[in-house]
């Protein structure tokens, strides 16, 4: 009975020691009117080439509007990589909330 016992109280710890995977969030994530439905990961903001306009002609505008239309918090990252191993988040967007973001930067949802 003490080892069965044992047993179940160290499943118990190890489902609330495992961080759960990200998922998706619900809604939209606007990033300078390109929408993305229930966004996950990170989303890079650095123009493809920061030596002159994209392919396209136009210029990336710096800052750039993101719109918050999900059920989760958008972080915002002063990297382009999301670097959520060091300190370079430096706000966040809450659900139903819009944000100006350099366009240097990154955003970011878990």
């Amino acid at each position: 009975m003490v080892t069965v016992l044992g047993a179940l109280a160290s499943a118990a710890l190890l489902m609330v020691a495992v961080p759960g995977s990200a998922q998706a969030a619900t809604g939209t994530l606007t990033i300078n009117g390109v929408d993305h439905v229930d966004p996950v990961g990170c989303f890079d903001l650095t123009p493809a080439d920061s030596s002159g306009p994209p392919a396209g002609g136009a210029a990336t505008p710096d800052p750039m509007v993101v719109k918050n239309n999900t059920d989760k918090v958008v972080a915002v990252w002063d990297t382009w990589e999301c670097n959520t191993d060091g300190n370079d988040q430096v706000s966040s967007i809450q659900p139903g909330a819009e944000a100006s973001v350099d366009a240097d930067s990154s955003v970011s949802v878990e």
